[in-house]
């Protein structure tokens, strides 16, 4: 899978140095070298430290800072440039960036499309820029949804149907929304701490899991954006899930799952884990892991359906060599071996396993239409003329 950008944020009871942050970047900075930075609350204002340089040189070279500076709030970035490339060794150009009244902080896990128009009307009402990422159009753009709106929760309501990517914003007056739109996004909380970051071996290889009771797990639960809200509410860390999450509760310290995908037994989209039988590896969800089943099953598919599925597949896939995303296991795949299909049902593309076994394909009257599949394709290839 394409990975762009790492994001965590820390909430906790106590406060914590930011060498946790930084850790946290370093554990995922196969997401992006291009630059590392961590914002936090101190003193009721929001401090920023970051560099163009990659997590473990960011470390290195602030390591006494990240130390003896402290937080009970704090979010974290390590970049993969995507846009402003050949600007990408200023420090300028790293994340976090901080609105210009300095009420809060921002970081993004994803690319804002036409950033450059946003930017020039931004620009032209007045906002100055720091940097030329198109992540720091976000900043300005809430700015402008914060001041018009009645409060602040209405303001992230809206600012959510209007942005994509992964975001992190942190508010001086200790208030935190995360906004999510697909599974690079974890959220691991207990009690007394809250950790998020893009993949949950960034929280796992920092955090000693086992010392919590309480420790639960959430997960987009499909791909519509949703939004967390955490705060304090006197010495209580509260959490408000916005929209539909996954909820995993970690009790089996031996059981850890690190992705939402099809499981291989049950072939329902849940959290699951890597297991070995033999010399094969498989996805297996908790439920099924702990019934000590050995062999996956075959899915259930109507062998005459499935048959004509696999007969078209030559005039049902998109142009050979383009790339799309599986709209369940979420991977790229490429169209070489008629393996990219397109469902008109629910206008999404899948990889061929499950293009076959995804629930859309049962029609209200039981019977499956090839041609609409082939009719949608035309459609395609008409709007490419």
């Amino acid at each position: 899978m394409i990975k762009i950008c790492g994001i965590n944020a820390i909430i906790s009871k106590e406060d914590k140095n930011l060498l946790l942050s930084a850790n946290i970047a370093l554990a995922l900075d196969d997401r992006g070298k291009d630059g590392t930075g961590v914002a936090w609350i101190e003193n009721n204002k929001i401090h920023v430290l970051k560099s163009s340089l990659e997590p473990e040189k960011f470390i290195n070279k602030y390591s006494m800072k990240l130390k003896s500076n402290k937080s009970n709030m704090m979010i974290g970035h390590n970049r993969s440039a995507t846009s402003s490339v050949m600007m990408k060794q200023k420090d300028s150009e790293a994340h976090p960036f901080i609105s210009e009244n300095e009420d809060f902080a921002l970081v993004q896990n994803g690319i804002v499309s036409y950033s450059d128009p946003k930017r020039d009307l931004l620009k032209a009402i007045g906002h100055k820029f720091s940097s030329s990422v198109d992540s720091e159009v976000l900043v300005h753009l809430l700015e402008e949804i914060l001041e018009k709106s009645s409060s602040r929760d209405e303001a992230i309501k809206q600012f959510v149907k209007v942005t994509t990517g992964n975001i992190l914003i942190l508010f001086k007056d200790k208030e935190l929304f995360g906004i999510a739109d697909n599974s690079s996004f974890v959220i691991v909380k207990s009690n007394s701490d809250i950790f998020i970051a893009s993949e949950l071996h960034g929280i796992t290889s920092e955090i000693d899991i086992n010392k919590y009771d309480d420790m639960k797990v959430f997960l987009p639960e499909d791909l519509v954006r949703k939004y967390v809200k955490i705060y304090f509410s006197g010495n209580i860390i509260k959490c408000e899930l916005h929209g539909k999450w996954y909820k995993h509760e970690l009790k089996d310290h031996d059981w850890i799952f690190n992705k939402i995908i099809l499981c291989d037994f049950c072939h329902i989209k849940r959290p699951c884990e890597k297991i070995e039988i033999g010399k094969n590896s498989y996805d297996r969800c908790l439920k099924c892991y702990k019934s000590n089943k050995v062999e996956p099953i075959s899915p259930t598919i109507d062998n005459r359906k499935y048959s004509l599925i696999q007969k078209s597949f030559d005039n049902i896939v998109s142009r050979e060599g383009e790339v799309g995303i599986c709209s369940y296991c979420f991977l790229p795949i490429e169209n070489k071996k008629t393996e990219l299909i397109y469902c008109l049902n629910c206008l999404k593309f899948f990889c061929k396993e499950h293009f076959a076994t995804h629930k859309c394909t049962e029609k209200e009257d039981g019977n499956f239409d090839i041609i609409d599949i082939l009719a949608a394709n035309q459609d395609k290839e008409d709007d490419k003329d």
